[in-house]
């Protein structure tokens, strides 16, 4: 509950409402959630929380790491499937980065599938991120990627 709570202000709970079909957002959040928490509430692998979900697929071979130790700058790649055609090349990617439980705004980098790489800054807040969850968002903003989890 107190993790939904931080995440609501860092609008990814419409990401959730969108994706729910038969119930609401923060139910489906903790249900795609529960295997990443222990049995007292704290998160067992900040790897296996989910903060993103929807019927986008994740490009191929995903990758995202600091330019330099101690950078705030991500380089990121990935590879489109040969297949993907029209607004898909349009997707954005979308950034949270996190340390210790407190996360970030949720950040556009304004890099598009098509350009399959780039860089981007990190949000200032959290200071020294661990982590950075990243996913794929349509330009209209109904449709999104699952999330995968760097540690960074």
């Amino acid at each position: 509950s107190y993790l939904w709570s931080q995440l609501k202000k860092t609008k990814v709970a419409p990401i959730w409402n969108l994706a729910a079909e038969r119930t609401n957002g923060y139910a489906w959040f903790m249900k795609a959630n529960m295997p990443a928490f222990s049995l007292d509430g704290s998160i067992i692998d900040p790897k296996m929380l989910k903060l993103s979900t929807g019927k986008l697929h994740l490009p191929m071979e995903l990758q995202a790491a600091r330019q330099t130790v101690g950078s705030s700058t991500i380089v990121v790649s990935w590879v489109n499937d040969a297949n993907l055609k029209g607004k898909r090349l349009d997707d954005e990617l979308m950034a949270v980065s996190a340390t210790d439980g407190h996360y970030s705004a949720l950040t556009p980098t304004g890099l598009l599938r098509s350009t399959q790489g780039g860089t981007f800054i990190l949000p200032v807040k959290p200071a020294d991120a661990t982590h950075i969850y990243l996913f794929f968002a349509s330009q209209d903003g109904l449709d999104y990627t699952e999330s995968v989890c760097f540690e960074i």
